[in-house]
């Protein structure tokens, strides 16, 4: 091909230009010309970049068979459905319908996850039970992965006879266990699912409701407190999600001081808002 010819890929489709080139990118310089090209058998072999640098889908190298009667239409600009679901950025503004929660999921992993950073405990003493009754952080009855028995103390529980602690001794629950997870999900559904179906106004990602579901279990959901009164709440229903990983940690008090592992949770869900993986906590220093 001469230096005055236009470029063109293996099968023969011409650069795309003016408004048919795609969108400009975040330096503000126009992108290389990207070529559009669908097969007459409906497939589509993807975007041809005329960027040596730039990785090349495997049709541009003729690994997806002949291409002999290859169709070319116009490359368009990259739209909100098709940018990456980390980037909030841009990630486009809608309002929340019946139909775009309908496409969200309680995965199982989520609910793995949500286990993993409750914790399970061992310890015993003080009225505290494997299986029947844990103090959590800010010294509540609990049992499970995280289901509050009482705002009073194990010993509490114990001392009065309490019907769930009583329940539970009967029948205590075991770490990942049937029940200890029939429980936590059922837990996640009203505590977590509800509260944020009902407030957040704005269409999600899978992976932001994921993020979410954790944090919002934890925090609660009440009209008083919790999800109903965070920055982060206030930032996803004005579209701000950007700012969104920076508002989980102001959660992280309790009795009046900063619990290391609250921040270390909340920090969790932060970095899954923001890079879809869920890390382990124990990588995360305290503040």
């Amino acid at each position: 091909m001469s230096a005055s010819a236009a470029p063109t890929n293996e099968v023969g489709c011409p650069p795309a230009t003016g408004n048919m080139a795609s969108a400009p990118s975040s330096s503000g310089s126009a992108p290389p010309p990207a070529y559009a090209c669908t097969a007459n058998n409906g497939f589509n072999p993807g975007v041809y970049n005329t960027n040596p640098n730039a990785p090349q889908p495997l049709s541009a190298f003729g690994l997806l068979g002949s291409m002999a009667q290859t169709q070319c239409a116009p490359a368009t600009a990259p739209t909100a459905s098709t940018t990456s679901a980390n980037n909030t950025a841009k990630q486009a503004c809608l309002p929340a319908t019946s139909a775009s929660w309908a496409k969200l999921e309680l995965t199982n992993s989520t609910i793995t996850e949500t286990a993993r950073l409750e914790g399970w405990s061992n310890n015993t003493g003080n009225g505290q039970v494997p299986g029947v009754c844990y103090n959590d952080s800010g010294g509540h009855a609990t049992v499970g992965y995280g289901h509050l028995l009482s705002f009073n103390s194990c010993a509490d529980l114990k001392l009065t006879h309490n019907s769930a602690y009583e329940h539970y001794l009967q029948h205590p629950l075991h770490e990942g266990g049937l029940r200890a997870k029939a429980l936590l999900k059922n837990d996640i559904e009203n505590d977590a699912v509800q509260p944020i179906e009902q407030d957040v106004k704005k269409q999600l990602t899978q992976q932001q409701f994921d993020a979410l579901i954790p944090w919002v279990f934890n925090i609660g959901g009440s009209p008083t407190k919790g999800l109903p009164i965070s920055a982060a709440l206030k930032n996803i229903n004005t579209c701000n999600f950007l700012s969104v990983s920076g508002d989980f940690s102001h959660f992280d008090h309790s009795n009046g001081a900063v619990s290391c592992g609250l921040y270390k949770r909340d920090e969790v869900s932060a970095h899954y808002w923001s890079n879809g993986k869920w890390v382990s906590r124990n990588t995360i220093p305290c503040p």
